[in-house]
């Protein structure tokens, strides 16, 4: 029997009527000191051509704008013995594709991008969190951030099944949610280095915690 997978309970300030709400708190987080607003471009914009197949000190640092650091072991097999199989799933991986269009075949068992995800939890101290942010500064389009309050407010269990119930949540009622999160962007005046996931993820962390750590 096929597992069943998890249903994102969205938090109402995703839905509809609540845009102006959702906008001011994009606004927030990318125009006052949260660190998280540099995760996209610190260094570099994660879409520069040159980079984007592999992972660099960079981008550890990056990771580190989400209030998580990258453990000093785990860095060094990233930087160092395992840089040549990153890079080779990571080439495997379109950087320009998006997850509410992603097949099985890029998300699913097997594919390269669960592969490149099993080989970062492999690594002393790369629990979800950690591992999803390091994909999400390298294919941000396509993988979305796990932390404790993703589960919280999408009512999760664990990580596991999450890529393939947000892929379904932007697909549900044509698209409602994937269209809104574009627009949400557009509306708060964002670059496009922010993508469709990134919005939903702010909006939900910022609805869902009064930190101000990320």
């Amino acid at each position: 029997m096929a597992k069943r997978l998890p249903v994102l309970v969205l938090p109402p300030v995703l839905g509809p009527g609540r845009e102006v709400e959702a906008v001011g708190l994009l606004t927030t987080y990318f125009e006052t000191p949260y660190t998280g607003a540099s995760f996209e471009d610190l260094g570099r914009p994660w879409s520069t051509p040159e980079t984007l197949d592999r992972v660099d000190a960079v981008d550890i640092v990056a990771v580190s704008t989400l209030s998580v650091d990258v453990p000093a072991k785990a860095s060094i097999a990233i930087l160092g013995e395992l840089a040549p199989e990153i890079r080779a799933l990571l080439s495997d991986i379109p950087a320009e594709r998006d997850l509410v269009d992603a097949d099985d075949d890029l998300i699913g068992p097997g594919s390269a991008t669960v592969r490149l995800w099993n080989l970062l939890r492999e690594l002393p101290g790369m629990g979800p969190t950690k591992a999803s942010k390091l994909i999400a500064r390298k294919r941000p389009r396509l993988v979305p951030i796990y932390d404790s309050v993703v589960k919280k407010e999408f009512g999760l269990k664990d990580a596991r099944g999450y890529w393939h119930a947000m892929r379904g949540a932007l697909r549900a009622d044509d698209r409602a949610l994937a269209h809104r999160a574009t627009e949400l962007r557009a509306a708060a005046g964002l670059s496009e280095l922010v993508t469709d996931l990134r919005v939903v993820d702010v909006v939900t962390w910022m609805s869902g915690t009064t930190s101000t750590t990320r």
